[in-house]
């Protein structure tokens, strides 16, 4: 099979016609508009060097659109799994070092192992048995460390951080002027 024979073969898989390339076009570029400085941000919360929250953020997004589509689906990187990663990772390297780095990689493909064996074993199902309440509990407490995570950025007040959380908003809270 030469190239061009594959290449059309490939296409026909896609729901894809030239009279949606305008739209298509658009819709990608206002994707590109808001994942760039949010995989920024969400790299600064990971402790990782910016560019790699664009390597988060397109990677994610180009295996998706091979491999499958959906309306509801968000590829990329989100405010949550930085803050986990940056405090796992904490105690066992320094931010910005190349250990530190190595880890996140590490655990990154760790993540993915673990997230394809699951899938393999159909295992999202025990999602259904977790009630409205522990979501709803989980999610509020996400956004509140997010949120005070950013207090002392917000604030420009400059400090070592901690291994403890509210350690670390005391000391914002103590250095106010």
């Amino acid at each position: 099979m030469n190239l061009n024979a594959y290449w059309q073969d490939f296409i026909q898989r896609f729901d894809f016609s030239p009279g949606t390339l305008k739209t298509d076009i658009l819709a990608g570029l206002t994707v590109s508009l808001v994942a760039i400085p949010q995989s920024l941000a969400y790299a600064q919360l990971a402790g990782v060097p910016a560019y790699y929250g664009l390597y988060a953020a397109l990677i994610p997004t180009i295996v998706g659109a091979l491999f499958g589509s959906s309306n509801q689906l968000s590829t990329g990187p989100v405010a949550m799994t930085s803050l986990l990663t940056a405090a796992s990772i904490a105690p066992l390297a320094t931010q910005g070092t190349d250990l530190f780095i190595s880890y996140v990689i590490l655990l990154a493909l760790i993540s993915g192992f673990i997230q394809i064996a699951f899938g393999v074993m159909r295992a999202g199902i025990m999602l259904n048995f977790l009630s409205n309440p522990v979501l709803m509990g989980f999610i509020n407490a996400a956004a509140i460390i997010i949120g005070l995570s950013q207090l002392p950025t917000l604030m420009g007040i400059p400090f070592a951080q901690s291994t403890h959380f509210m350690l670390d908003i005391s000391q914002v809270i103590l250095h106010i002027d």
